[in-house]
């Protein structure tokens, strides 16, 4: 699993967290409190990058749906990674 971090420098959006497993990539963008899951271009995948997170289930990682905030979808996709 890889994880990207971009400072975003927004009020009250701080750090924004892109996540991908085997070359894909999603992020959950939009109103805080429901923000829509979305698979994007790695392309797009902006920011400082942690590479190489070990997990278990790399294909359970991508979903969709709503999360929170980013950072509640990132940990979700890494529990999912570890079948949590």
């Amino acid at each position: 699993m890889d994880i990207a971090i971009k400072y975003t420098g927004e009020p009250g959006k701080f750090y924004h967290l892109q996540y991908g497993s085997n070359g894909i990539w999603q992020e959950a963008l939009g109103r805080v409190g429901q923000m829509p899951i979305r698979t994007i271009l790695a392309s797009e995948v902006e920011g400082s990058m942690l590479t190489g997170i070990p997990i278990l289930y790399p294909e359970a990682v991508m979903t969709s749906g709503y999360a929170y905030n980013c950072f509640v979808a990132a940990f979700k996709a890494f529990s999912r990674g570890w079948g949590l």
